[in-house]
């Protein structure tokens, strides 16, 4: 009877230790480092505020350079249209009118279709005339933190616990949209007979019609 129950306790010893085990492995890992080692897209809202009170310039030298890098971020990184407020509490009827239109023109001018223009309704923070916001694709980078693998002797040929964690978090850094990862862009209609036209007259030298110009851009 006593080596039953020294049996049985010991049975219970032994399940113990192996559940107590296995709480303490590392998270199960496949062969593949891209699922491991996942590079996630999140969306922020991104503005910039205008501060230009009626009959004065829209804006200045620092704010053109900080209008165009945040175009530039805009065509890269945006999911959505281009947010266009004008503080009606501040301006004029007359004047906010001009200021969405002269905000129109300098978008348009810099690349972005009229169709991506918004015009929201206005905010009320003092001393500022208008808002250009949107929402852009951000990526969340993996974390390098797990060390627990030896880097020197691996008797069982398996992988690092790093393995393939730094050409991820590369590969999110170079990203110019981050919003390619959730999918590419859709293929347009232009004819690749016509591009191939388009192509060798401008390496000849020749002139492009316009009917060739237009269907390029």
């Amino acid at each position: 009877m006593t080596t039953m129950r020294s049996r049985v306790a010991g049975l219970f010893v032994s399940i113990f230790f192996i559940v107590a085990l296995g709480a303490c492995e590392a998270p199960i890992r496949v062969s593949d480092y891209r699922q491991n080692f996942a590079i996630d897209v999140v969306e922020e809202s991104v503005s910039m505020a205008i501060v230009a009170p009626e009959g004065s310039q829209l804006l200045g030298a620092a704010e053109q350079t900080m209008f165009s890098n945040f175009v530039r971020e805009y065509l890269l990184r945006s999911s959505s249209p281009m947010g266009v407020s004008v503080n009606r509490e501040v301006l004029s009827e007359i004047a906010a009118s001009r200021h969405v239109e002269a905000i129109r023109d300098m978008l348009r001018g810099a690349g972005i279709h009229d169709s991506e223009i918004l015009v929201l309704p206005g905010g009320t923070e003092t001393g500022i005339t208008a808002v250009l916001s949107y929402t852009a694709n951000v990526v969340v980078l993996p974390e390098c933190e797990d060390w627990s693998s030896s880097s020197s002797y691996n008797w069982a040929n398996t992988q690092h616990s790093n393995f393939g964690c730094a050409t991820q978090t590369n590969l999110g850094l170079v990203l110019a949209n981050p919003g390619d990862l959730r999918g590419a862009d859709s293929m347009d209609n232009f004819d690749g007979q016509r591009g191939a036209v388009i192509i060798r007259s401008y390496r000849s030298g020749a002139a492009i019609t316009g009917g060739e110009a237009e269907a390029a851009q």
